[in-house]
């Protein structure tokens, strides 16, 4: 940024931290006259005063609220699939960075400035695969943005052979039964994933301990558990490619019989007088 566009900026968004300074006065006092006539004033800075917090730190970016980074499609993608990142801009900015946690970036700049940018990927390698954040610039700013929230982009490589998975005691059980989901495969040392059908992210995972299996333990099983599971793993080293899911299986948990009309069997006491007293304590 040049003097010209400080200047722009600062008259544009910081007019009420600056101080005018009449040239002409300081002019007319740059002489003082005297016993020895006239003579120049003692030499001394002029100093130009600005707020950091309402004006410097908006110029470096500071206040500029981060942008918003999201795939297409989300889940579900292969090596050699098509994939867009898309930031989109809380403002429009001239500069977008998109970067990947190893420290590979890019950048897209137009001469236009725009309220979002895309970033694609033809046929999907491996190298691909990873965390990614984007942040922008405007176009008279000198700092960008705050970074996005991160997105992981998770290819799936069908070259992996897909786990085996089962269900312990049994896939129909009552409520409050504990039950055991098991993912195997062979020992690639792999960190296991559990998938419910309805949910986007995995549920659970098992990082490798050895065997090449996985146990998932649920506690006191509602019918809310009730559903179809997957497995599917990563290899280590490899933590944004997955193994495509394995078989599924379904789970049913049913609720606890109840009593008809939901009371405790009727508890009776010796006979009074001629009769039997019952005493009936409903259930909580």
């Amino acid at each position: 940024m040049g003097v010209k566009g400080f200047q722009d900026y600062i008259e544009k968004h910081c007019n009420s931290t600056v101080v005018p300074v009449e040239l002409q006065k300081l002019a007319r006092g740059s002489l003082v006259g005297g016993a020895e006539g006239w003579q120049q004033p003692p030499q001394t800075l002029l100093r130009l005063l600005i707020e950091a917090d309402s004006c410097l730190h908006w110029l470096y970016g500071g206040f500029y609220m981060g942008p918003s980074l999201s795939l297409h499609p989300s889940q579900g993608v292969s090596l050699g699939d098509n994939v867009t990142l898309r930031c989109h801009l809380p403002r429009l900015a001239a500069w977008v960075w998109l970067y990947q946690e190893r420290g590979w970036s890019y950048n897209k700049g137009k001469e236009k400035e725009q309220d979002a940018a895309e970033f694609f990927f033809v046929s999907t390698l491996r190298e691909h695969a990873g965390r990614y954040w984007c942040q922008y610039r405007v176009s008279w700013s000198v700092g960008a943005s705050e970074k996005s929230d991160p997105v992981e982009l998770v290819l799936t490589d069908h070259s992996y052979s897909p786990p085996s998975i089962s269900i312990h005691p049994e896939q129909h059980v009552e409520m409050g039964t504990n039950i055991t989901i098991r993912c195997w495969n062979k020992d690639y040392g792999a960190t296991f994933l559990l998938h419910k059908d309805g949910s986007s992210d995995p549920i659970k995972h098992q990082d490798p301990s050895g065997g090449g299996a996985a146990n998932f333990t649920f506690l006191a099983m509602t019918p809310a558990d009730s559903g179809t599971y997957r497995c599917s793993y990563r290899l280590r080293g490899y933590p944004f490619v997955s193994s495509p899911p394995g078989d599924s299986v379904m789970l049913e948990v049913t609720p606890t019989a109840a009593l008809s009309g939901g009371s405790e069997p009727p508890i009776c006491i010796p006979p009074v007088m001629d009769g039997w007293l019952c005493l009936c304590i409903q259930s909580a």
